[in-house]
């Protein structure tokens, strides 16, 4: 299928390859999980081998979309992308990071989410995958308009409790 990508079917390959290399199976998850790396971790290795490894909201699902265009990786493809939308917060965003026994509480990244379910809905035609993170995904999409609003634009970033930082009035009470 790499003959699909033409002149850049060297690099769809590679990036493939490296996408592959780091899927990892571990217990704290439903699934396979796609990181960023093997090695990348917050906990220490002595302490639980099966939970060293972190997630990252955009890596991830960037690494979903990439995996579904492998063929044979649409499993994958969905496992991670269930795996880091449902890795959502109490307060109904994706967080940055995730590893099993720990995630970001106070930032998130642009809500790429639902573009990357579109389009592994638009490659298979399959409904339930939609049907179980739809929800998520709006949650996360309504959390940036409850909370990360300011003169009708969606800021970006980390909330930050320093005085003077954001004024309520201009941060909906991130």
């Amino acid at each position: 299928r790499y003959w699909a990508f033409g002149a850049e079917a060297e690099v769809a390959m590679a990036t493939q390859a490296a996408v592959a290399w780091n899927m990892i199976y571990t217990p704290a998850e439903a699934g396979p999980v796609l990181p960023v790396s093997r090695s990348w971790s917050f906990v220490p290795e002595e302490e639980n081998p099966d939970f060293r490894y972190v997630t990252f909201c955009w890596d991830n699902l960037f690494a979903s979309w990439i995996a579904a265009h492998h063929e044979g990786g649409r499993p994958v493809a969905y496992s991670n992308l269930i795996q880091s939308v449902r890795s959502k917060t109490a307060a109904g965003f994706v967080p940055n990071f995730a590893a099993a026994l720990k995630k970001s509480q106070d930032r998130t990244e642009p809500p790429l989410g639902a573009y990357v379910l579109r389009a592994l809905h638009r490659r298979s035609g399959e409904v339930w995958l939609v049907e179980l993170l739809y929800d998520d995904l709006k949650d996360w999409n309504d959390w940036f308009v409850r909370r990360r609003m300011v003169d009708g634009l969606v800021v970006l970033g980390s909330w930050n409790e320093q005085p003077g930082h954001c004024p309520p009035s201009k941060c909906n009470d991130m």
